[in-house]
């Protein structure tokens, strides 16, 4: 429905200003901001805008790794770094239908999965770009196995448990005893389906 969609891509844009870089020298904010180029944050806050105002369930998922030794090196003399440390690389938007979650009897303590689409599997069993290829490295060796045994005409189910301490998540009002947030705009659609 385009005005819903509208109103969605109205409060994101609305939502995502500018990032200002306070304090620090010139070093350390020329550094912060490849950071965030090769995090790519400007995509990634409007990513989150729109999710959050579409769905009220942002799922970010953080990835670690190491810079080039070629950079690190430069970096350590630079910053007095005395060892070469994981800083986070990408960060993954999850799509809140591609997560599967499992509670305990109290509601509490919710563990979170990713589901891999046909898609997914079939372009980690065949990385074709570097974040591709990062991404497959990541993953618990259980699911690489299951990646590369992946074939044939059905295609499996693969979950990947989700770390807590790499996942980021938001919920837009959703109560304890609810494993997601249910959207805030989900309320209207019927309404303005019977308009139209």
């Amino acid at each position: 429905i385009a005005n819903f969609r509208g109103t969605i891509d109205l409060l994101s844009e609305f939502a995502n200003s500018e990032l200002y870089i306070e304090g620090g020298n010139e070093k350390s904010k020329k550094f912060i901001n490849a950071w965030f180029k090769r995090i790519r944050m400007h995509d990634l806050k409007s990513q989150y805008f729109r999710e959050y105002y579409r769905s009220g369930n942002v799922f970010l998922y953080r990835l670690d790794g190491k810079i080039p030794l070629k950079n690190s090196q430069k970096m350590m003399e630079a910053y007095g770094a005395s060892a070469r440390k994981e800083i986070p690389i990408r960060y993954l938007l999850i799509n809140p239908t591609d997560v599967a979650t499992r509670g305990s009897v109290s509601f509490s303590g919710y563990e979170y999965f990713k589901v891999l689409s046909a898609f997914e599997i079939s372009r980690l069993k065949n990385p074709q770009t570097e974040h591709e290829k990062e991404l497959f490295d990541s993953l618990p060796e259980d699911a690489k196995e299951s990646i590369k045994g992946a074939g044939g005409y059905a295609t499996p189910i693969i979950q990947i448990k989700l770390d807590p301490q790499f996942l980021h998540v938001i919920f837009c009002k959703k109560q304890d005893y609810e494993p997601m947030s249910v959207p805030v705009g989900y309320s209207v659609l019927d309404d303005i389906n019977r308009k139209i």
